[in-house]
């Protein structure tokens, strides 16, 4: 993980960003450096405990007695929770399985948190990152896993860049290139995914000397002088997205000019006689569709530019028609050990503490997968349906039935009206931004 300001230039952890848009490094290291999230703070400890458990640095009994612990992330207090611990646990655990797959007497190496180098020569010295966890035994078989504790986006495996680079880096640095497949590895206990949430994809050194191929030319494009931007899904992860410039406008035009064409807004109109967005009853299916799929980069870009006003706010800075004001505040108990210790004697700990069930995942542990499936057959675990999403045809879950299929699954929807105008009128006449990376 470490200091944003320590990463490469053409980092793989951002290699979707910039081989699909390749002026983003130019605007990026134009962008202000803004205050690393909480959620990312969150995830850096929980890296750190995952490496510390995978590495041998602290044994499990000693990660678990790190539960509660506070520590200081990025100007965060971050607590490391049962969950950070869980997933640790399931990370080593992960290791352990397949190094016990690999059984030819050749040595098995098992690195945690190594950097590594891609040789491309149109990248220069500029990518390189630093790989969680390689698992391999030379002439047989290298594992490249990546560590994910994120829960809002479900990351995929198959043909993944940031790993399919770290694939190359690793054979380029650490590994040696004599192996007869790579397999790409993504461990994400808090998302769900259809795959579970470890997902593996196999492929070969040769596959990934193709690859290298493509990362060379992406990674020209983005050294060139004037390289060109390119807009798309992946700019909800580019630092330039959202920054405004002093004099007016915004840093990346081309984001701005895609988000303003595909919501059609015009952000100089605020009155209730010509609103700046249109109705959402009067869009036709392929409109509606067209939103969807810009949904993530058009919010990603909104939540961008309010963070930057809140930045700019908060150092006294005037923004029209806004102001700073608190929020409600929730009390929170500072010392629990304190007020419990003087509860005690008054009231005695019955009173004071209150007994629960381990979380599922212990108690899986502590019961056994026969007795859970006893308690499954007595209706003692239950698993109630999930909630509905609209998702991409690439998901790999499998569709539900049409409505009307069956009377009994849902009710009818109505078909909105149908109208030229509003969302995305004209956009079927342009050309929608293409996915340049990968080819196939």
């Amino acid at each position: 993980m470490g200091d944003p300001a320590a990463h490469a230039k053409l980092s793989p952890s951002a290699a979707e960003r910039w081989m699909n848009c390749p002026g983003s490094i130019a605007l990026s290291a134009k962008a202000p450096r803004g205050k690393t999230s909480i959620h990312a703070a969150e995830g850096t400890v929980a890296h750190t405990v995952s490496e510390q458990l995978a590495s041998g640095a602290l044994s499990l009994p000693q990660v678990i007695e790190r539960i509660g612990e506070v520590v200081m992330q990025d100007g965060y207090e971050i607590t490391i929770t049962e969950e950070m611990v869980e997933g640790a646990e399931e990370y080593q655990e992960l290791g352990l399985k397949l190094k016990a797959g690999l059984n030819r007497p050749a040595k098995v190496v098992d690195v945690v948190e190594e950097k590594v180098h891609a040789s491309i020569p149109q990248a220069g010295r500029d990518l390189w990152g630093t790989a969680d966890r390689l698992i391999y035994q030379p002439g047989n078989h290298l594992y490249v896993i990546d560590y994910k504790y994120g829960k809002g986006v479900a990351v995929e495996v198959e043909r993944n860049p940031q790993l399919m680079i770290y694939g190359l880096a690793a054979m380029d640095t650490v590994a040696g290139k004599a192996f007869e497949k790579v397999t790409l590895v993504i461990h994400q206990p808090r998302a769900f995914h259809a795959d579970g949430p470890v997902r593996m994809w196999t492929t070969t050194v040769a596959e990934l000397e193709k690859w290298r191929l493509a990362v060379g030319e992406a990674a020209g494009a983005c050294l060139a002088p004037d390289a060109p931007c390119n807009p798309g899904d992946w700019c909800r992860w580019c630092p330039a997205s959202g920054v405004e410039v002093k004099g007016g406008g915004f840093l990346c035009q081309a984001e701005y000019r895609q988000i303003k064409e595909v919501t059609l807004a015009d952000f100089e109109v605020d009155s209730p006689e010509n609103p700046p967005m249109p109705e959402v009853d009067a869009l036709s299916q392929d409109q509606v569709a067209l939103a969807l799929k810009w949904r993530g980069a058009v919010e990603s870009w909104f939540k961008r530019v309010a963070d930057r006003a809140m930045e700019r706010a908060l150092a006294g800075e005037d923004i029209a028609g806004f102001k700073l004001v608190e929020g409600r505040s929730r009390r929170t108990v500072s010392d629990a050990e304190s007020i419990a210790a003087d509860l005690t004697m008054l009231h005695g700990e019955d009173a004071v503490y209150e007994k629960k069930l381990v979380g599922l995942g212990k108690l899986e542990k502590l019961a056994g997968k026969k007795k859970v499936a006893e308690y499954v057959a007595n209706g003692w675990i239950t698993k109630p349906p999930g909630a509905l999403s609209l998702v991409p045809m690439s998901d790999k879950r499998e569709a539900l039935p049409p409505a009307g299929s069956s009377k009994d699954d849902f009710d009818e929807v109505p078909t909105p009206a149908v109208s030229g105008g509003g969302l995305f009128a004209g956009l079927d006449q342009g050309e929608e931004s293409k996915t340049v990376w990968p080819q196939n």
